[in-house]
């Protein structure tokens, strides 16, 4: 019993452990050689299947690590509430002239009026990657 207990604490600090050691990198528009997510653009040339994106809803990012780009679609990770871009879904659906400069992603959004409104977010807080998911991810 007493082996048993030893060996089940012992599994979770190493699981703990693990959890604890993944190294994570928040995109940035600046240039971070060894990074796993910088000199990131808004990338106009993108699309899903035949039809490519004009309004420019991916950001595209160097990863270092792998050696090749990660891309990130703002539909995925971007919502609009009331004119304000959020963590969610579907922001390009009602958001458009979108621009990236200095980690600040800048849109004009329709409100629930109709109206538009200027927005902006830190991209830093919505696109990452990390040592455990090297593709990329939307941090909510």
């Amino acid at each position: 019993m007493k082996a048993s207990l030893f060996f089940g604490l012992l599994s979770l600090s190493f699981l703990a452990h693990g959890l604890a050691s993944a190294e994570e990198f928040r995109c940035t528009t600046e240039n971070r050689p060894g990074s796993a997510c910088h000199n990131c653009e808004l990338d106009r040339s993108v699309g899903s299947g035949n039809s490519v994106n004009a309004n420019g809803s991916a950001i595209r990012c160097d990863n270092s690590l792998l050696g090749h780009d990660n891309i990130f679609w703002l539909t995925d990770c971007i919502g609009n509430e009331d004119g304000r871009m959020v963590h969610g879904a579907g922001a390009p659906d009602s958001c458009n002239g979108f621009a990236l400069e200095d980690d600040i992603l800048h849109g004009i959004c329709r409100a629930t009026n109709g109206a538009r409104r200027y927005s902006n977010i830190n991209i830093a807080d919505y696109f990452g990657v990390s040592s455990d998911n090297l593709w990329g991810y939307c941090i909510r």
